[in-house]
């Protein structure tokens, strides 16, 4: 009798200690496998592209709003805010808090192309594809107009605002100093720093750089793929990486590349008017320079910090710098949404 209720007992502890573990698994499992499917409540939008291509989106919220808020997120991202790479739910979170906020309101808000349901390739769009894509969707909005531009969407709606009609402005993870162009290099070197790589590796590629940027009319104007460099002994594989990069900008990108080198996005910013900008406390996205040309502008005052938050607009009491870091806090099942964060945005909507 005894030895079975030590049988028992031995049982009973292996299905507690097993069940939770399989639970855990099957959470980070879905992290890796399959895509969350968005919420895809309220009207099914659809616009074609000069390509003839369906981008999809939906409205929600009020059948007859006084003000529609257009929620864009960063380049690559899907309507929930999500890629391959990275699944935040954060548009979700945000459009559910505005509705809740705000039962007068519609939202729209999209798949860019190439993210979630949408075709193409969201790493060979122009700034042209992506205005045409915002003003075709903001065509639908009824009542007065906000948009909620996140990470270098901000750029894209900046880069659209005298085809559009918007009452409030409000921008979130997005700092610039000058062009698009040189925006695009200060965050690949940011990145740069916070993955670790060397400073003589990173003095390298902006030495690199300055020479590709001053050369830039000529490049772009080439009639043929850019050559590849050759290695030397000694180059490091960031500074390969680095050159690949250049080489995709000057020529599958070059349409992107001849826009952005002519844009300049901190000067749009300050012709617009009734706008807020939001930086998460933790982002490391945003160039650190181009924090203080920001903050030293007359847009400065308008910087509102969101506490404990990263990019994605995730809980976090820290910033994550390391890869392997940053991995696991993206996979992590414990990672969430910032609630404050969302509500303080929510909450700015006029």
């Amino acid at each position: 009798m005894s030895r079975m209720s030590d049988l028992t007992r031995a049982k009973v502890l292996l299905y507690l200690t097993l069940i939770p573990s399989i639970l855990l698994i099957a959470v980070y499992a879905s992290n890796f496998i399959g895509e969350r499917w968005f919420s895809t409540k309220g009207t099914p939008i659809v616009i074609k592209t000069e390509t003839g291509a369906e981008i999809q989106g939906q409205m929600e919220g009020s059948p007859q709003p006084g003000r529609t808020v257009i929620i864009l997120p960063d380049p690559g991202l899907d309507r929930a805010f999500n890629s391959r790479a990275v699944k935040s739910n954060t548009g979700d979170e945000l459009a559910g808090a505005i509705l809740a906020l705000r039962p007068d309101v519609a939202v729209i808000r999209y798949d860019q192309r190439g993210t979630g349901r949408s075709p193409g390739d969201s790493r060979m769009t122009s700034l042209d594809m992506l205005r045409n894509d915002l003003v075709a969707f903001a065509a639908k909005a009824t009542g007065k107009t906000t948009i909620i531009a996140h990470g270098d969407s901000c750029a894209t709606a900046l880069y659209a605002r005298r085809q559009l009609k918007v009452d409030q402005w409000i921008l979130v993870s997005c700092a610039y100093s000058g062009t698009l162009l040189e925006n695009w290099a200060q965050r690949f070197f940011q990145n740069m720093e916070n993955s670790g790589v060397d400073q003589k590796t990173i003095s390298r590629c902006k030495s690199e750089w300055a020479d590709w940027n001053a050369a830039l009319d000529l490049i772009l104007s080439a009639r043929e793929r850019p050559a590849v460099i050759p290695a030397q002994d000694g180059d490091s594989p960031d500074l390969l990486v680095f050159r690949e990069a250049l080489r995709e900008l000057a020529w599958e990108r070059r349409e992107w590349t001849r826009q952005a080198a002519g844009f300049k996005v901190l000067a749009s910013m300050q012709e617009i008017k009734n706008v807020s900008i939001f930086w998460p406390e933790y982002d490391l996205v945003m160039p650190a320079s181009d924090r203080a040309a920001m903050s030293r502008s007359k847009v400065g005052p308008l910087i509102r910090p969101l506490p404990q938050s990263e990019f994605f607009l995730l809980q976090t009491d820290k910033p994550h710098r390391a890869l392997v870091e940053r991995v696991m806090f993206f996979k992590s099942p414990f990672t969430r949404v910032n609630a404050a964060a969302i509500q303080t945005i929510a909450s700015s909507i006029q």
